[in-house]
């Protein structure tokens, strides 16, 4: 087999892998998405970024945008 060859037939492997693994991401995307939207979240003890986020989630029916709030990323970054 030539080094081509290979080399295409290792591209070829990770793009079925990949589309899989989005695939599967989605289905899991779409459940927890459900999830979040009936929770019921302490707004007392929530952390705010998230909440904030949470509650956009919601209003938009799990249509994200860009207004959508960013600043829970930050602050899950930092708290590692």
């Amino acid at each position: 087999m030539t080094l081509l060859k290979h080399a295409y037939g290792k591209k070829q492997r990770s793009a079925v892998y990949y589309e899989s693994l989005q695939s599967q991401s989605l289905k899991l995307q779409k459940r927890v998405s459900e999830v979040i939207k009936h929770l019921v979240f302490d707004e007392e003890s929530s952390k705010q970024p998230i909440l904030a986020a949470i509650v956009y989630f919601r209003q938009k029916d799990g249509a994200i945008g860009e207004t959508a709030p960013v600043d829970f990323l930050d602050h899950l970054k930092n708290s590692r």
